[in-house]
């Protein structure tokens, strides 16, 4: 067997292990399988919901839908006492931070970028380098 005969073979396996193991459920689970990386954005704290319509808004009025997945901030159920009840309130798990999952070109990264309210990327080493994403072990966490 030469290794394109390989490659092809494994391929075809690779696909019919995600059509056959993955349905949509889980595809939908595993934020990491989706098309585009996940990047971190930082914004103004407290404006994250400002930030996160002002980017929505953004990239559909330059068309960039088809680039920019996703605009997460990412909340977690909280359990409060108030006045001796208790009750479940959501709370931002990362304020300040807005996680966007996109294909980065030049277009996507300025959108992102010029969008009132956003601050910059995370790991964004110098000014005008692009951003790292974040990485599968991440994404899963």
């Amino acid at each position: 067997m030469n290794t394109e005969d390989l490659t092809t073979e494994s391929l075809v396996d690779a696909e019919f292990d995600l059509t056959q193991a993955d349905s949509e459920e889980e595809f939908i689970d595993r934020p990491w399988l989706r098309p585009g990386k996940w990047y971190v954005v930082h914004s103004q704290s407290g404006y994250e919901k400002k930030a996160e319509q002002a980017m929505r808004a953004r990239v559909q009025s330059m068309h960039l839908e088809h680039k920019v997945y996703e605009i997460v901030i990412p909340m977690e159920d909280v359990v409060e006492f108030k006045n001796g009840r208790k009750q479940t309130v959501q709370k931002k798990m990362f304020p300040g931070y807005i996680l966007v999952r996109c294909e980065l070109d030049d277009d996507s990264w300025l959108c992102i970028r010029q969008t009132p309210g956003i601050t910059g990327f995370v790991g964004q080493n110098q000014r005008g380098q692009r951003p790292t994403p974040l990485s599968k072990k991440e994404v899963q966490h």
